[in-house]
């Protein structure tokens, strides 16, 4: 969130997020499938700030957001 792009894919044309209605899971998750599972299921950190928006954030956006 620095501002400064680190990635992009323009083969994925994805406009719209799949609709959901249920719990989000900030921090942990059931990881049964994943390819490289971890050691745990629990993300072994801090987090400061979780923001979901309904809708890409733009260089802009992100700008104000002091990214």
């Amino acid at each position: 969130m620095d501002g400064k792009l680190a990635a992009s894919d323009t083969s994925i044309a994805a406009t719209l997020g799949q609709g959901y209605r249920g719990w989000w899971k900030i921090g942990f998750d059931n990881l049964e499938g994943w390819n490289s599972v971890p050691s745990s299921e629990y993300f072994n950190g801090q987090l400061d700030d979780i923001h979901v928006y309904d809708r890409a954030l733009s260089p802009s956006d992100i700008a104000m957001l002091g990214g």
